[in-house]
This record gives structure tokens, sequence and C-alpha cells, in this order.
């Protein structure tokens, strides 16, 4: 009688463990493919070989993005740097697509560091940042460790 009742369980098991395969394979597929985005990015902003540019923070664009409410209090902002710089003699002025919520992250008359691609003629806010690599990195050695764990399950299963 006890070893139906362990086989019904194990049965019950095995049927539970089919059905967490298919979210197991979109974890790893995701771990997979947003770690191998962040080592292409990476790839490719190295490749340009950006010079960096100093640019002088003129303004603050200050972004409502929510009002108050009942249950929401005090408005919320968001706050992005226009920036002036110079390249090749001519002085341009961005406003940046980095921001924070918080009002004192950019003080005017303060510095902020762009990457131009001479190639390409382009400015870039980023550049090529060891960090991004090793947490791509990361990414893809959990996406290949839940893999790992897919096909030791579908082994059992089997």
């Amino acid at each position: 009688m006890r070893e139906i009742g362990k086989e019904k369980r194990c049965q019950n098991y095995q049927k539970k463990q089919g059905k967490e395969v298919p979210a197991a394979i979109c974890l790893a597929a995701i771990f997979l493919l947003s770690g191998g985005n962040l080592i292409g990015n990476y790839i490719v902003l190295k490749k340009k070989n950006l010079k960096r540019v100093c640019g002088e923070i003129i303004q603050v664009y200050e972004r409502q993005i929510s009002k108050e409410t009942k249950i929401l209090k005090g408005s919320k902002y968001t706050y992005y740097p226009i920036v002036k710089y110079e390249i090749d003699g001519k002085e341009n002025i961005r406003r940046c697509y980095i921001n924070s919520s918080s009002k004192n992250s950019f003080q005017v008359g303060g510095t902020f560091d762009l990457y131009y691609d001479p190639v390409c003629e382009e400015v870039y806010e980023k550049h090529d940042r060891k960090i991004v690599a090793i947490a791509g990195g990361v990414l893809v050695v959990i996406g290949l460790l839940v893999g790992a764990s897919i096909v030791s399950v579908l082994g059992f299963i089997s």
C-alpha cells in the first residue's frame, strides 16, 4: 500500500516538473539573450574607439512625470542635464538622455563626460564599460545553468 502511494507521489512530482519546464526554458532564454545583448553592446562600443569630450552642464531641464494625487504625495520630476561641449572647434549644446529623479544629481557649472565617434561623427553619453560586459557574462552563465537544470529535469522525467 505504501509503495503505491510513493509511486503516485513520484508521478505527480514528475507531472508538476513537466509543467515548469516551459517556464524555465523562457527564463533561460531571457538570461541568455539579455547577457548576449550586454556583451554585444560592449563589443560594439569598444570597436568604435570613442574619444572623451568634457562638457559643461549649463542648465538642468526639469520634467514633471506625475502630479500629486490622494494616494501619491507630491509631484514627481525627472531631471536632465543640458550640456555644452566643443568638437573640432564647434560649440554644441544638447539635452542628455541620462536623467535622475534627484534634483541634486546635476549641478549647473559641473562637468559631464560625453564620448565622440570621429568616424560616424556621433556623440554618445556612455562608453564601453567593463562592468557591462561582466554583467552580461554573469547573465549568460546563469542562463546556461538554468539550461543545464532543464536538461537534468528532462532526463529525470524521461
